[in-house]
């Protein structure tokens, strides 16, 4: 029997057969960092085999394979946002609410320069018959006084409250009942000292000329 050639060989004068090499690169291919690539002829079998590395393009913008607009809850960025278009809107930022000015609803504005109102629609505050949050511009804080028996020279409170950091404009009202004693003098004034008359200017001042007893009011 003569040998068969061919993708089946055999040798002389026997039947055992032997598919013939078409492919020298043995071996596993593929990994986590690489795809596997076949070459297969019109018989199905693989004539070459290889590994070819996985190649990572940079993704396009968000939204689509050109820039455009979106919106997010989160947007969460573990490097530098950059590029030309997001550098000139931190230069320039859009009003709130779009490219022209609009109303809007905000839990929390923080801001780190000026708010400029216009000039003739200021920041509206409450316009009800109700006093506004402790720290909110318009806060309203009031105390009464009880009466109080005054000693020769000496200074007392009439009354107070406490104030948070700010500026505040504070008035007060004060009325003073002489008795059988001889009053000459009396004062009275706002001061952020316990019991001591701030500085000229914050308080008034009544001397009286005659030792009769008088009401004064302030």
């Amino acid at each position: 029997m003569p040998a068969f050639t061919g993708d089946v060989t055999t040798t002389a004068g026997s039947t055992a057969t032997t598919l013939a090499t078409v492919n020298a690169n043995v071996g596993s291919f593929g990994s986590t960092t690489a795809i596997p690539s076949f070459t297969v002829n019109a018989k199905g079998l693989v004539t070459a085999a290889g590994s070819a590395a996985i190649s990572l393009v940079s993704p396009p913008p968000i939204g689509s394979t050109t820039a455009n607009t979106g919106a997010f809850t989160t947007l969460s960025a573990s490097s530098t946002v950059s590029g030309a278009g997001f550098s000139t809107y931190l230069a320039s930022p859009p009003a709130i609410g779009g490219t022209a000015a609009a109303a809007g609803s905000f839990t929390s504005l923080s801001a780190t320069g000026n708010l400029t109102p216009s000039q003739t629609n200021g920041i509206v505050g409450t316009t009800t018959n109700n006093n506004v949050n402790a720290g909110s511009v318009g806060e309203y804080v009031s105390a009464t006084a009880s009466a109080v028996s005054l000693t020769t020279g000496t200074q007392a409170n009439m009354a107070s409250i406490s104030l948070t950091a700010g500026d505040w404009d504070v008035s007060g009202g004060l009325v003073v009942n002489g008795s059988s004693n001889v009053l000459s003098n009396a004062a009275g004034g706002i001061s952020t000292t316990s019991a001591t008359l701030g500085s000229a200017g914050t308080y008034w001042q009544l001397q009286v000329a005659s030792a009769n007893a008088f009401t004064a009011a302030g």
